[in-house]
């Protein structure tokens, strides 16, 4: 129990058999008990969890690569339902390790999508769940353990979309052969700001939002649904100084991208103060900030680093584990 424990220098977190572990305690910390502020107490801590609802456990165990704390929430009081443990490379640990370890068989369960030869390995009764891939071989003495965890047995016993049955591996190349990459919007939304502006007709800003809109590349942007709109924001000063913002934080096939791009141009100020507007010369400006916003596409989808095997892997395992571990 927490209490048990001499809260003196903070220590590094080392690897411990999971012989006799039951889904409560590990390494004297306990599951929905153990608070954030307590944890660091006990262990040296630092940022870098892969969601920040946790944070990472110091250690210098050459069994362990990485230790990450799961939280029910942010805050010192927030309590810990998970410890996500990643074996080092020299670490041989292997499914056929923990099932004589925990003294019971793994589940086997695989995801409908995959790129790679991956399952999770369940040991639901006693709270333990593990990213295995398969190697070469023997299939059944080839299941080196990438990632494991730890947690209360419900919540190694939570439905989520694995199935038993083994599923296909998909073909990566398609995958990346039909992915979109242009950026996904819903529209354009164009916000004009004067002051003391003479000859400006109510419509101006409309006209304005037209010709943006009419300025945005097929080529880099492609409207539909869970896109975000292009924000344009057209500012004009009392000294005439014109500046167009235009920027986008949306998303692709690949991942999400913030772009921004600006213009300017400057217009005449009359003896009182007055500044005219020219509808041309700030049309040109808005044109100019649309049109660099599409270079800035460009340049953003070309910088994108395309899924592998293993990030895609990764990236399913995050998932899985909030669906075990968030409640």
């Amino acid at each position: 129990m927490t209490s048990g424990i001499a809260l003196a220098a903070p220590k590094t977190f080392t690897w411990q058999s999971l012989s006799g572990f039951d889904g409560t305690t590990y390494r004297g910390i306990s599951f929905d008990e153990s608070s954030d502020s307590f944890i660091k107490k006990v262990f040296a801590s630092e940022k870098g969890a892969y969601r920040p609802e946790g944070f990472l456990l110091k250690t210098q165990d050459p069994n362990l690569r990485k230790v990450e704390v799961l939280l029910d929430g942010r805050g010192s009081k927030a309590r810990m339902t998970a410890l996500r443990l990643w074996p080092s490379k020299n670490f041989e640990l292997d499914v056929v390790d923990l099932e004589n370890q925990l003294g019971i068989p793994s589940i086997e369960e695989y995801q409908d999508r995959r790129f790679s030869d991956w399952g999770v390995a369940k040991f639901a009764e006693k709270g333990v769940l593990a990213l295995f891939e398969f190697g070469r071989g023997n299939r059944e003495r080839n299941r080196k353990v990438v990632s494991l965890i730890l947690t209360t047995p419900n919540r190694a016993d939570s439905r989520d979309r694995l199935q038993e049955d083994s599923t296909p591996i998909d073909s990566l190349k398609r995958l990346l052969d039909n992915m979109e990459r242009r950026i996904l919007i819903s529209g354009l939304n164009l916000n004009l700001s004067t002051d003391k502006i003479r000859n400006l007709r109510s419509r101006d800003d409309n006209d304005l939002s037209y010709t943006a809109q009419r300025e945005i590349s097929s080529r880099y942007f492609v409207m539909g649904r869970g896109g975000n709109d292009i924000q344009v924001s057209v500012n004009i000063n009392k000294k005439g100084n014109v500046s167009v913002n235009a920027s986008l934080t949306s998303s692709n096939d690949i991942g999400r991208l913030s772009i921004s791009s600006s213009s300017s141009c400057r217009l005449k100020v009359d003896a009182d103060g007055f500044v005219y507007y020219s509808h041309s010369r700030v049309e040109d400006a808005v044109q100019d900030a649309i049109s660099d916003l599409g270079s800035s596409a460009a340049y953003a989808i070309k910088r994108q680093k395309e899924p592998t095997e293993l990030s895609l892997m990764l990236r399913d395992w995050d998932n899985l584990t909030d669906s075990w571990t968030k409640s």
